[in-house]
């Protein structure tokens, strides 16, 4: 089934018009059609939309034209310490005058955007410093964003966090500023993504092309990344698929991998150092280590790879490993599921997510054991991905 541009329109409109009449009215002043053609032809694009089961008796998931947050889960991870702002991280107060020193200073980049990172203490500093080496910004580039981590007001051993001079984040505990910080990485190198269609995926590639891997929370999706990693996958990303709408290529989103407790014990073949590795707690609650992959397998700065295959994992124990073809009815309303742009998905976004469920290889995995589903997965795609 191929989705022309007035029916990307039309299942873009779906969540927020209620009725016919709506979705006619908004088609004529999308297209330069009369009433009687919009009808009629809104009518024939509704009856084939639900014939392919792209809708039905309830709303797609995921519905293009709501808006979903990158990593919706994140929005946990951004309460840490007293959170001084509406969502939005929105700052307040006044302005603060720079240190006259720091412990710990240094740019880092994605795309086109620098974020600079201050911390008037060594040992976040040094505890920082690896998990983004991959990403350190080599040009000198003036910084898009300014993060700073002063001793918190509070006293004791907390932590002020601060963007671009004003007060975002205060009494943070030593153990959240590393979540805190992760998380204002995220949010503001989505910026650099804003004229892309975002998905919530792990990103990695075999030979030239990559497979994303579009997931909720719980998944697995980040156990399996770290284990295709060490098998000689190249690593695009863990949380954050940025997809180009023309090209249907993705670029690299190279934020340390995020480990919890949970997974441990399975990676610590491959990742001999991860068991004793630093625990950090986000504001979730949850505590996790901070993974950063083998820099020779960590795609580089500008690094597009067109898009091979997309696959859905959903980790089940105890279950044996499998791996089944979905239908593009199905395949796409997974991939809207997982839509993360801030902004209102567009015609564009949705004619792109037609496309890619059109030409690529749409699979389910699942798995309880992530070294025997790579196995399976490389061998199943195998001529598809290199």
């Amino acid at each position: 089934m191929t989705l022309n541009h007035s029916a990307a329109v039309i299942w873009c409109l779906l969540e927020r018009m209620s009725t016919l009449e709506e979705l006619v009215t908004e088609m004529t002043r999308h297209f330069p059609v009369d009433r009687a053609t919009a009808y009629q032809d809104t009518t024939a694009v509704l009856t084939v939309l639900r014939a392919k089961g792209f809708v039905g008796d309830r709303p797609p998931p995921g519905t293009p034209g709501t808006k979903h947050r990158a990593g919706h889960q994140q929005s946990g991870k951004l309460q840490a310490g007293k959170m001084l702002q509406a969502p939005g991280l929105a700052t307040k107060g006044p302005r603060f005058d720079e240190p006259r020193c720091w412990a710990f200073r240094q740019s880092y980049q994605i795309l086109n955007h620098t974020a600079e990172f201050c911390i008037q203490d060594l040992r976040l500093g040094s505890s920082f410093r690896p998990l983004m080496q991959q990403l350190a910004d080599k040009n000198n580039s003036a910084a898009d964003t300014e993060i700073w981590v002063l001793p918190g007001t509070g006293g004791g051993d907390t932590w002020d966090i601060l963007r671009d001079r004003r007060l975002l984040f205060e009494k943070v505990p030593t153990e959240r500023v590393l979540p805190c910080l992760f998380s204002l990485a995220f949010a503001g190198y989505c910026d650099a993504f804003a004229n892309r269609l975002l998905l919530h995926a792990a990103v990695l590639a075999k030979g030239e092309r990559a497979i994303i891997f579009p997931a909720t929370a719980g998944s697995g999706k980040t156990t399996l990344a770290a284990v295709l990693v060490m098998r000689g996958w190249r690593f695009y990303s863990d949380e954050l698929a940025g997809l180009s709408v023309e090209k249907l290529t993705v670029a690299p989103f190279a934020l340390p991998m995020s480990i919890k407790s949970g997974s441990v014990s399975q990676l610590a073949p491959y990742y001999p150092g991860l068991q004793s590795a630093e625990v950090h707690q986000r504001a979730d609650g949850k505590e996790v280590r901070y993974l950063v992959p083998p820099l020779d397998r960590i795609a580089g700065p500008g690094a597009e790879a067109m898009i091979e295959a997309v696959v859905f994992p959903r980790i089940k124990r105890p279950s044996p490993t499998g791996l089944v073809e979905l239908g593009k009815a199905e395949a796409l309303m997974r991939l809207a599921e997982t839509c993360s742009s801030d902004r209102d998905l567009i015609p564009g976004d949705i004619e792109a997510m037609i496309r890619v469920v059109e030409q690529c290889a749409c699979l389910e995995l699942v798995f309880s054991d992530p070294e025997e589903a790579a196995g399976l997965l490389e061998n199943s795609l195998t001529g598809r991905a290199g």
